[in-house]
């Protein structure tokens, strides 16, 4: 196991890419190799017949989509992730969106600032995408899943934990949402860091220590610069006295925005 996962990261970088995310069958061997728990996949479960009384606010043009619209499907979810500062989202290129929009059994709308896929899961809805950029998009969306409450009784739908749904849905006695764990990986620290993007406000000048035995290029102590919702990541030359010292794992989770405080303790 241990040799199939070292040259899955050593393949990762030869690729190019920069981090690595995985499901976790087992979490002792992932975590060895410098993965680390860092998130998960939320899965709710809720009634569609609250989903049809969400009241719009205004007309939202909202079309069906196939193929075709693939590119922007894309360029929609993009757009909407950067102005939402999601967390965590599987973004797939136009090649895979074509082939998941050419799916028979998928209902897939587009709307100028919001993508909805859903389908029918035995006698109930499932939502795998639904993603809205503002208030009057986020009602249309939802209702239009509602609209099948005559029909199907529960909707599951993939969403995060601060998902305005929550917040849309007049009654909410009580929450069913479970938990996939995934488990997230740097490959490539500069790379990773340039590449991830940072809150406009946020500045950083600091230098730390990482040890990550299995990716040397990693290791060693390094200059974190943040500004301008940009970041830099360069190997350290004169160095602090006291360094915050992070394992290949922690500083992996501290990159996808589990808490400093949490790491420590």
């Amino acid at each position: 196991g241990r040799t199939l996962m070292l040259a899955t990261l050593d393949r990762c970088a030869r690729l190019g890419h920069p981090v690595s995310a995985l499901y976790p069958a087992t979490t002792h061997i992932y975590r060895s190799l410098g993965w680390e728990h860092a998130g998960a996949m939320h899965r709710a479960v809720l009634p569609a017949e609250a989903l049809r009384t969400i009241r719009r606010t205004e007309q939202v043009q909202v079309r069906r989509i196939g193929p075709e619209d693939a590119d922007r499907a894309v360029s929609v979810l993009r757009e909407v992730h950067l102005a939402t500062r999601a967390c965590g989202p599987v973004c797939r290129d136009a090649a895979v969106w074509r082939a998941l929009l050419a799916a028979e059994d998928d209902f897939v709308y587009l709307a100028h600032d919001g993508l909805l896929v859903y389908r029918w899961r035995d006698q109930d809805l499932e939502v795998s995408v639904l993603v809205a950029g503002s208030e009057a998009t986020a009602r249309a969306l939802w209702s239009l899943v509602g609209s099948s409450a005559s029909i199907a009784r529960s909707v599951h739908a993939a969403v995060a934990p601060d998902d305005p749904v929550f917040w849309l849905i007049g009654d909410r006695p009580t929450d069913e949402v479970g938990q996939t764990r995934w488990m997230f990986r740097v490959v490539d620290l500069a790379e990773a860091i340039r590449a991830r993007g940072f809150p406009p406000g946020v500045t950083l000048d600091t230098v730390i220590q990482v040890e990550d035995p299995h990716r040397p290029g990693n290791s060693g102590p390094w200059h974190l610069s943040v500004s301008g919702g940009a970041a830099t990541a360069e190997p350290a030359g004169t160095l602090p006295s006291a360094l915050p010292v992070f394992t290949a794992g922690a500083f992996s989770a501290l990159f996808c925005g589990v808490p400093a405080a949490t790491l420590r303790r």
